[in-house]
């Protein structure tokens, strides 16, 4: 974790062609993003294009590179665990990748989901991350106008934030 309190940092939930995305500042939540892969271009596409468009549409609050990029590591379990295919965990360290390669941090820090949250099924996660948050932070989030389930990768990655800035 970066050890400087103002550092710049990007963390994200990275999904098969989406990402949350919260940038910190001074260890406080500035500013979240949902990119997006359109729909009607998913069925023609490459999976790279789809990482590559989704880490390039990111625009951080600072005009430099961030001090470091945190990204959610997939959680490979035991296949009769897991819940869908393994393959499809793939396409999210494509999409850790692209966004390690899109900035250029002075640090990459790739977090296993079980270090940053535990065991907690989402249904406590979520809630519990949005307890750490102060009205102005929830503020950031919910003016992005999101649904419920694109919301939930916002507050994921706002999670890993957290985590990284040492607020989880």
């Amino acid at each position: 974790m970066p050890r400087d309190p103002n550092a710049r940092i990007v963390a994200s939930d990275p999904g098969k062609w989406h990402a949350g995305v919260g940038f910190f500042h001074r260890r406080q939540l500035v500013g979240v993003q949902f990119p997006r892969w359109p729909n009607e271009f998913r069925a023609e596409s490459r999976q790279g294009d789809a990482c590559a468009f989704v880490a390039w549409s990111v625009v951080t609050p600072w005009s430099t590179s961030p001090d470091a990029v945190v990204v959610e590591q997939p959680l490979i379990r035991d296949p009769r665990r897991q819940k869908g295919a393994q393959a499809d965990l793939l396409p999210l360290c494509d999409m850790k990748g692209a966004f390690f390669a899109r900035f250029h941090p002075t640090t990459c820090i790739s977090v296993p989901v079980t270090m940053w949250k535990g065991n907690r099924p989402k249904d406590i996660t979520l809630p519990h991350v949005m307890a750490k948050l102060s009205d102005t932070e929830k503020n950031i989030i919910f003016k992005l106008g999101l649904s419920k389930e694109d919301v939930e990768h916002v507050i994921e990655a706002v999670g890993v934030g957290l985590w990284a800035v040492a607020r989880m």
